[in-house]
């Protein structure tokens, strides 16, 4: 069908315009479609760009929490072999 709605040299319309005196639906839409296309390639960047920018916070906030839970266990202290400890009834 795209064949048939492309504009010729020698007629220069479209044949299917010559045939039927009006223009085919599917140019329409298949320009419709292209802008479509680019409007959704702009929107794929941009959550692309959204995605890796959570990526990064996501990142750096599993490196804060990392930090956070170490310096608490780091207080914690550790029980040897044979060392004295008070137990409570």
């Amino acid at each position: 069908m795209i064949f048939n709605s492309a504009t010729t040299e020698v007629i220069s319309m479209s044949s299917f315009f010559a045939n039927y005196k009006f223009e085919s639906e599917t140019l329409k839409k298949s320009c419709e479609f292209v802008q479509l296309a680019q409007k959704v390639t702009l929107q794929i960047e941009q959550l692309q760009l959204l995605q890796k920018e959570l990526q990064k916070n996501i990142q750096f906030l599993s490196k804060r929490m990392t930090l956070y839970v170490n310096k608490k266990r780091d207080r914690e202290f550790t029980l040897k072999e044979r060392d004295k400890v008070y137990l409570l009834r």
